[in-house]
């Protein structure tokens, strides 16, 4: 018997053995949102070997019988049903009707087992929805998670629990600007953690050399939470506090302050505006702010000069800019400023000279409205003069662009019709497709189409040219192509026309000259023209905005074709990609060593911009008969490539007449006088007809000049006809 007792004995000795249990979380006022005072609870860490709670009481009720193991943690809750409502745990939960003050209070294990813990109100989580807990070296604090940590690690267990590794590395006592501004701008103090564990600031206070004026630290006042690691920074704003101030200008002290001690304290005497009191080896100076950084000496000043312009496209009478001069830090000081506005051609339009050694301590401004005529106009506005050693002399010069538009913004919008351009005589004939030079201001307007043509009293004699205008306020020079009717029947008087330029419930008129019927496309193309209308009657439905906007009828072989593209951009910015040749079937006839891309183009588009890319096509001359003619189009890297195509009829037996270039141009191609010489030479140049087999370029001759030619050969058939008719008489 005395053998079996000695041996229960050993079993308890080696399951309590150096056992010690101790509190180490406690919820002793929740809110009603975590079920209210009848949820209370204290957590309990076993932090020796397994433990029997055998003979353990709290408040006088015993725990049972359960044995903790070691390094474990249990829960004694008032209302188990309802602790589990509302805390996730996987821990032992033994429920006791056990009352927590929320003011004070004192709670013991007693019996074979002893722990205690008092805490009050001030130590924190009254009533907010946290706990507290028990660091590691046996302080408390409130937990840094809300609901805390039952049943788990406590969240501040590896946090320091005084604040004597805390200095003040840093103070903004006169920022730019309104001291009192919401964080991240007005006053601010930055503090540094020289200790090896993490801190909690909550419950820290800041004082000023008032003492009445508090600053205290809380989630508003600081930026992503109030822990600040070790070896970290922490800035605290003042935030708009209207309870702590700190002196610009005399004498100031700040303190911080914890459980109502003073452990650390900075002081200092005026300030300048933008520049903090910086903590260099143990020394205060006046430094550039360095939030959240090492802090660093600064020697000399920083000075910048900037202009601030309302509109840099802009009517005279709107535009207006200031300049301002600013010191990012140093001391304060004279300083000059000198500007200048130069047009287009480097000619001095306007001289300022804002100040001349003037004082400036912070910033200064100055406004000025130039009143330019339109153009496009330089600025240069420069800072010297200054006394201090200046470390960064890139922002003492400011440049910009402007330019004035009459139209700027203007709301009425207005349309004109520029020029007609015909051929040398200054007339059109039927048939012909001419260019037509406008421009097209949208003021504020929603309407977006813009319709041209050519008419006779009354009755339209082209087809209708349209466009799509996208981008209010905005100006568009463009040249539209009109493709006239070919009055092969001659049903319509030759003489003046009136060309129609209609949209944005506008209309304005031009006239022109149109003589003479080619009866040779008449003759051979009444079928052709109507099925070529068909077909871009039908291209027009499938893609109204990229189209090739102009393109002649017919052409002689050998001569070159002009192939003019509209492309309009209605998206975002985006790059495009086209080429073109004449072709039919799988046969090219204008692509060099048969490759059809050579005469690629590349253009950058932004949103709502129109652009009219043209192309020139050698047309062989030993081709007759109908070919085709297409244009690819591919925007930025898509697989499908856009094709447009047109029917184009090339006759071999026209006759060609070598000229110059100082000629007029082809048919498809109509340049006045004036515009003929060098810029046709130079699109010549772009499809290398530059070989020494070339003829020159071929145009059409008038009806006069091909019966002035056709005079010998006539004269030569009459005379053989007489000839043979004298001499069957003489038989």
């Amino acid at each position: 018997m005395k053998k079996v007792v000695f041996l229960v004995i050993i079993i308890l000795w080696q399951i309590n053995y150096v056992a010690a249990l101790q509190f180490s979380e406690i919820m002793y006022n929740p809110t009603e949102e975590l079920g209210g005072r009848f949820n209370e609870w204290v957590e309990i860490f076993n932090e020796g070997g397994n433990y029997s709670l055998s003979g353990c009481t709290i408040d006088g009720k015993k725990l049972g019988d359960s044995v903790i193991k070691e390094n474990s943690f249990f829960i004694i809750a008032r209302n188990k049903t309802k602790f589990r409502k509302y805390f996730s745990v996987d821990v032992e939960i033994i429920e006791k009707k056990i009352v927590l003050n929320n003011k004070e209070d004192t709670i013991k294990l007693e019996g074979s087992c002893s722990a205690s813990f008092t805490y009050n109100k001030e130590m924190g989580a009254n009533g907010n929805g946290y706990t507290l807990e028990r660091r590691s070296d046996g302080s408390w604090g409130e937990s840094l998670r809300i609901k805390g940590t039952p049943g788990k690690n406590n969240s501040i267990n590896d946090f320091a629990s005084e604040f004597s590794s805390l200095i003040i590395s840093e103070v903004m006592p006169d920022p730019f600007g309104d001291d009192d501004e919401n964080k991240p701008e007005g006053e601010w103090i930055e503090l540094f953690n020289e200790g090896k564990k993490d801190l909690d600031l909550r419950g820290l206070k800041i004082i000023d050399e008032k003492k009445e004026n508090e600053l205290y630290v809380s989630d508003t006042k600081v930026l992503d939470g109030t822990i600040i690691c070790a070896g970290c920074y922490k800035i605290i704003y003042r935030d708009g506090d209207s309870d702590f101030a700190l002196d610009s200008r005399g004498y100031e002290e700040v303190s911080l302050i914890s459980n109502g001690k003073k452990f650390t304290h900075m002081s200092y005497s005026g300030s300048t505006e933008g520049m903090s009191w910086s903590n260099i080896n143990d020394k205060w100076f006046l430094t550039p702010p360095t939030a959240g950084e090492e802090n660093k000496y600064v020697e000399g000043c920083d000075w910048k000069i900037d202009l601030d312009i309302n509109e840099t496209i802009a009517r005279k009478d709107a535009f207006a800019f200031s300049v301002r001069v600013k010191r990012k830090y140093g001391a304060s000081g004279n300083v000059t400023v000198k500007g200048i506005i130069q047009d287009y051609y480097g000619r001095i339009k306007k001289i300022y000279r804002p100040w001349t050694n003037s004082p400036i301590t912070s910033l200064a401004t100055k406004k000025y409205s130039p009143n330019l005529p339109e153009g496009i106009y330089s600025m240069k506005f420069m800072l010297s003069g200054l006394k201090c050693s200046e470390k960064n002399l890139q922002d003492n010069t400011v440049t910009r662009t402007i330019a004035i538009n009459p139209r700027y913004k203007m709301n009425a919008s207005s349309l004109e019709i520029n020029k007609i351009y015909l051929g040398s005589d200054n007339k059109a004939e039927w048939g012909d497709q001419i260019r037509v030079n406008v421009n097209i201001y949208k003021g504020d307007e929603t309407k977006k189409s813009i319709q041209l043509w050519a008419e006779r009293e009354g009755e339209k004699i082209s087809k209708t040219t349209k466009i799509s205008i996208n981008s209010a306020y905005k100006e568009y020079p463009l040249v539209l192509p009109l493709q006239l009717e070919a009055n092969c029947n001659e049903k319509i008087p030759e003489g003046k026309v009136t060309l129609v330029l209609e949209g944005f419930n506008l209309h304005v008129e031009s006239s022109f000259l149109v003589e003479g019927v080619d009866t040779e496309i008449c003759r051979d193309y009444l079928t052709y023209v109507k099925e070529d209308e068909k077909q871009r009657v039908q291209e027009r439905k499938e893609d109204r905005a990229n189209q090739i906007v102009e393109f002649p009828i017919s052409i002689r072989a050998g001569d070159v074709l002009p192939v003019k593209v509209q492309i309009v951009n209605s998206g975002k910015r985006h790059e495009y990609s086209m080429w073109s040749y004449l072709y039919r079937g799988s046969k090219c006839y204008s692509c060099a060593n048969e490759e059809r891309d050579t005469n690629m183009q590349r253009i950058i588009m932004n949103n709502d911009e129109v652009e009219v890319i043209e192309f020139l096509l050698k047309i062989p001359e030993d081709l007759d008969g109908e070919y085709k003619v297409k244009v690819k189009i591919k925007k930025d890297k898509q697989k499908t490539i856009k094709e447009l195509t047109r029917n184009i009829y090339v006759n071999k037996m026209m006759k060609k007449v070598n000229k110059t270039l100082n000629t007029q141009a082809t048919r498809g191609y109509n340049f006045n006088e004036e515009e003929v010489q060098q810029p046709l030479a130079e699109k010549i140049n772009k499809v290398n007809l530059e070989n020494k087999d070339y003829p020159g370029i071929i145009v059409f001759e008038s009806s006069s000049q091909k019966a002035k030619k056709l005079i010998p050969t006539l004269l030569a058939i009459t005379f053989a006809i007489l000839a043979g008719v004298l001499a069957f008489q003489k038989k």
